[in-house]
């Protein structure tokens, strides 16, 4: 997907997370974390294919779970955030598969119809149903095999044609990883202020 895409997507995730959880997401760190991996010199060497960036994403949820059992700050919790939805929207986008067979042209003119076609439907997110985890803790592993069940579905699929599957996949998954790394964020600050409380 590229950075205007990506832009969309967090632009409208956002409300669904501050809705959900009851929370306050702050936009730029936001934003700027879901377009970071495009713009960082390290994470543009190479395509955004699943194939190639697995690992990567991975020891991002990975990172995120350690840092918010440390004490992350919110901004840059937001902007790491934002990076680990970024590569999971671009798992679930035709292009960044290994499947895909087209020249990088072709490739970059699938990524502006695909924006074309997100934009103009962009208000299924919000008829999308919710995908709130009450749990208090959900594990890095069970978070990963999610992800990865559902980018299997999504292989599979032969219903949904093109830019839709892509983007019904990739709001299914960016909400499902959001909600679920949001919420350990919010069961870790509420379980330090009752600390605080009760010391």
């Amino acid at each position: 997907m590229n950075v205007f895409t990506h832009i969309i997507l967090a632009s409208h995730f956002t409300p669904r997370f501050e809705k959900e959880l009851d929370v306050n997401i702050k936009k730029i760190n936001f934003f700027y974390g879901n377009i970071r991996p495009d713009i960082k010199i390290e994470t543009t060497m190479r395509n955004h294919t699943k194939e190639a960036y697995t690992e990567y994403a991975y020891n991002l949820i990975n990172k995120i779970y350690g840092d918010i059992e440390e004490g992350i700050n919110y901004n840059k919790f937001l902007r790491d955030l934002g990076a680990i939805l970024h590569f999971v929207c671009d798992f679930f986008c035709y292009p960044h598969n290994g499947n895909y067979e087209g020249t990088i042209p072709q490739h970059h003119l699938y990524e502006f119809h695909q924006m074309v076609y997100i934009g103009k439907y962009i208000k299924k997110i919000n008829s999308m149903p919710s995908c709130r985890y009450l749990q208090d803790e959900i594990s890095t592993e069970y978070l990963i095999n999610s992800i990865e069940n559902l980018h299997k579905e999504y292989i599979q699929d032969n219903k949904l044609k093109e830019y839709e599957k892509d983007m019904v996949y990739s709001i299914r998954a960016c909400l499902m990883v959001g909600n679920i790394i949001l919420n350990q964020y919010i069961n870790r600050y509420k379980l330090q202020q009752l600390q605080v409380e009760n010391y």
